[in-house]
């Protein structure tokens, strides 16, 4: 199965920053909270609950469209919810973070779910109304991102727009401790724009040259 060369250069990327991340938030610097520290139990019951995030999601795309889409969309949960786990263990050395951090790190899963589903249905869509012959399914994909990518961008800024609400009517500290949502929603709309639907070609390809 090939990915776009694109997808794997941005996958490398986050792998960067959840590495960092990661470090961060299992070593002694640790997630700084700002009243109350990470206990271990607390940090595994977050991990096994991403996990299980992720082949929920992965079940979704099976049962709603095919192993290609719950191979792609099982592949956004994990990107994205390793992401914004790095991105809030990273920025809360500056954020501290309140107790529902787990919580809300889990929760990047309805951005997931926001941005990549439709970005697949579209994919699907194209790919069934246009001969394969004439076009590659990275090319389906491609089409699909820039079709969908006017209303993801308008739900990006929206959201960024409530966060900025966030900082002028609770301060620094709200922004704190809305840092996972605005992580989980950037990582969201990465992946749903430069990963997942590659993903999702890579496995139609393969799925179509079995056949």
């Amino acid at each position: 199965m090939k990915i776009r060369s694109s997808a794997l250069m941005t996958l490398a990327a986050s792998a960067v920053v959840v590495v960092v991340g990661l470090v961060l938030a299992f070593t002694g610097a640790g997630i700084r909270f700002l009243a109350q520290s990470l206990q271990g139990a607390q940090l595994t019951q977050m991990l096994f609950s991403m996990l299980a995030v992720v082949v929920l999601l992965y079940v979704l795309g099976f049962v709603r469209y095919d192993v290609p889409s719950g191979l792609a969309l099982g592949t956004a949960g994990l990107h994205d919810q390793l992401v914004t786990l790095a991105l809030t263990s990273i920025l809360s050395r500056a954020l501290p973070q309140s107790y529902a951090m787990p919580a809300l790190v889990v929760a990047s899963a309805v951005f997931t779910c926001c941005f990549t589903v439709p970005v697949l249905r579209e994919s699907r869509l194209i790919g069934r109304g246009m001969s394969l012959r004439e076009h590659t399914r990275d090319e389906v994909a491609q089409m699909a991102v820039k079709k969908t990518l006017p209303v993801l961008a308008r739900v990006l800024a929206a959201a960024l727009l409530i966060f900025l609400a966030f900082v002028v009517g609770g301060g620094i500290t709200m922004f704190g401790f809305v840092v996972p949502l605005l992580a989980g929603i950037i990582a969201s709309f990465l992946s749903a724009t430069r990963v997942t639907p590659y993903v999702w070609a890579a496995g139609a390809s393969k799925a179509r040259n079995r056949r």
